[in-house]
């Protein structure tokens, strides 16, 4: 096990009810917070460790009622940090001048949708532009912002446009992700059917020439899918030239990730797989760490991380090939292939 990064899941909460969110079964309960005091424990376990960072994740953690406090003692422990905000809260100057006080340079926005008339399907709320003057704002005061999107069939179409436009106010950094759900209710029996991905991936690499070269080389995409899916040269390209943004925290073991309750989960998404909870299995970096070398922390991301076919094994793309687990819990690798 070789965890480098940390991830604290401060609440549940949100001011959007997107269509595809992974947690949207939690619920949005605003009680569903974490405590400051076990926040700041969690950090001081970081701390102690070393993390390289830690990530602040929710629900939505600008919504967080003690998220400058938080930011201050973790700048006291001398950790570094970041957050993925919806960027609904960005539009509040103020905030972002404390936000900018409290040492946050950099801020990454999902933005979830590439018109106003898609995010507003997509979320049920009219936010869009409150969301890129949001983004205006944090760049006015010199705070950078790495612009991430979940790529749908909705929205893939208008792109490349709202691409561009992120590029005029001076947004240089770009992100891009493809839906994904962990649920294996009945209800997901037609899902590669609804998420058609195959028309997804597709249209992206046609029109993924044009955008490298809007954005100035500066995107990272996360594939999601299978490298034979994508066409194994497209993902090699992607490798060769620093853009494949892999990181699946279940394959790489890479993060100590807290839900809201300070229950470990191997991935957000699968945060129904608890594997051990602050207080009652560890208390400091030291136990922590010596509880994820265990055997059954070991057995658990062993089942976790679930490769689609047999044949990955002999693949010789292994090694650049990131597909997410929690797609063969909808569908099998040959409908994907199929599809």
């Amino acid at each position: 096990m070789s965890f480098v990064n940390g991830c604290i899941t401060l609440n549940r909460v949100c001011n959007l009810r997107c269509k595809w969110c992974y947690a949207k079964d939690v619920g949005y309960d605003d009680k569903d917070t974490m405590p400051l005091s076990v926040a700041k424990h969690i950090v001081d376990i970081f701390s102690e460790l070393r993390v390289k960072h830690i990530k602040l994740i929710g629900g939505e953690p600008t919504l967080y009622p003690n998220l400058l406090d938080l930011l201050t003692y973790i700048n006291y422990k001398q950790c570094k940090t970041g957050f993925l905000t919806n960027g609904i809260k960005l539009s509040d100057k103020v905030f972002v001048k404390e936000l900018g006080k409290h040492g946050v340079s950099n801020i990454s926005v999902s933005l979830k949708g590439s018109t106003a008339d898609i995010f507003k399907e997509t979320t049920g709320v009219d936010m869009y532009n409150n969301v890129i003057a949001g983004m205006e704002k944090c760049l006015s005061l010199g705070i950078s912002v790495v612009a991430f999107m979940v790529v749908t069939k909705e929205n893939i179409a208008k792109l490349l446009e709202c691409i561009g436009g992120l590029c005029k106010i001076g947004i240089k950094k770009f992100r891009f992700t493809f839906e994904y759900n962990y649920d294996m209710s009945s209800g997901y029996k037609n899902y590669i059917e609804r998420t058609q991905p195959r028309k997804i991936v597709e249209k992206f690499k046609a029109i993924y020439e044009e955008l490298d070269n809007i954005t100035c080389q500066q995107i990272g995409v996360f594939p999601t899918f299978p490298a034979c899916f994508w066409g194994a040269d497209f993902i090699e390209m992607l490798a060769k030239k620093g853009q494949l943004a892999k990181g699946c925290p279940v394959k790489d073991r890479s993060d100590y990730i807290f839900d809201s309750k300070g229950n470990l989960i191997p991935c957000s998404a699968m945060y129904t797989k608890r594997y051990g909870q602050l207080y009652n299995d560890f208390t400091t970096g030291e136990e922590l760490q010596a509880y994820c070398e265990s055997e059954y922390v070991k057995q658990i991301y062993d089942e976790c991380y679930v490769l689609p076919s047999k044949k990955c094994l002999k693949c010789t793309y292994n090694h650049i090939c990131d597909s997410c687990s929690c797609q063969w819990t909808n569908y099998s690798f040959n409908q994907l292939m199929q599809s």
